[in-house]
């Protein structure tokens, strides 16, 4: 016999099923969040190769 779960929604779904979607839910997250970290450092990299030019500016 299979142990269901209501969801929010009031849908029932079993078990195994909950567990896949909350795995697939985290998956999602965690591929965003690496999306955001590479983005972030994508800009530090771009802002720290324009300061060193400012600063290689003044320099001269």
């Amino acid at each position: 016999m299979k142990n269901l779960a209501t969801t929010g929604s009031g849908v029932a779904v079993d078990e195994h099923d909950e567990e896949e979607i909350t795995k697939k839910a985290f998956a999602a997250f965690q591929a965003r969040e690496e999306e955001i970290e590479k983005k972030k450092m994508m800009v530090k990299e771009k802002v720290e190769l324009k300061l060193g030019r400012a600063e290689e500016e003044t320099r001269l």
